[in-house]
């Protein structure tokens, strides 16, 4: 019994390892022939959208591996970041800090995050429990039947937010 026992926790242990280890960020292209996957930058361009897909467990310590393999941001400005939630029904806290402190280092710097392919309800739990206060509601695209719609809606805005500021006059940085 015993025997089984530590084969049992053992194995749970191994489990959780390798889901905290199995996280790949993925940067989204649209080229002429359709949609590339590509390695996500290491750095966050500036006055750019960049589209990331996550693969992999964002519960427990996948959350905090996929907060270190997300791009920098440096001293990128006005950098939109969309992230693909489609797939990731459930977030985790871990995962929500993650993000919100991602968000808000995106936000000091002057660009936001985007969040596309939150499923209706986890959505509608997210607001209601205060998760999205820094990310903000209105920067959460909706799942729905057609794949990539929300992420579609969610680079228009993002490009809007861009034009948005280059229209603005610049001011020098201290």
């Amino acid at each position: 019994q015993q025997a089984v026992i530590l084969g049992v926790v053992l194995a749970g242990i191994l489990y959780i390892y390798r889901s905290s280890t199995d996280i790949r960020v993925m940067q989204l292209v649209r080229r002429e022939d359709g949609v590339a996957e590509l390695e996500a930058p290491a750095e966050l361009t500036s006055d750019t959208v960049t589209i990331l897909e996550i693969y992999g467990s964002i519960f427990y310590a996948g959350a905090r591996t996929l907060g270190q393999r997300l791009p920098t941001v440096g001293d990128a400005r006005h950098a939109v970041v969309i992230l693909r939630m489609r797939g990731h029904g459930e977030m985790g806290s871990t995962f929500l800090n993650v993000i919100n402190d991602y968000a808000k280092k995106i936000r000091a710097n002057g660009g936001r995050l985007l969040l596309s392919g939150v499923e209706p309800d986890a959505r509608d739990r997210l607001t209601e429990s205060g998760h999205l206060d820094v990310i903000g509601v209105n920067n959460v695209y909706t799942s729905d039947e057609v794949l990539g719609h929300s992420t579609e809606a969610a680079f228009q805005a993002g490009n809007a937010l861009l034009a948005e500021v280059s229209e603005q006059p610049v001011t020098p940085r201290p």
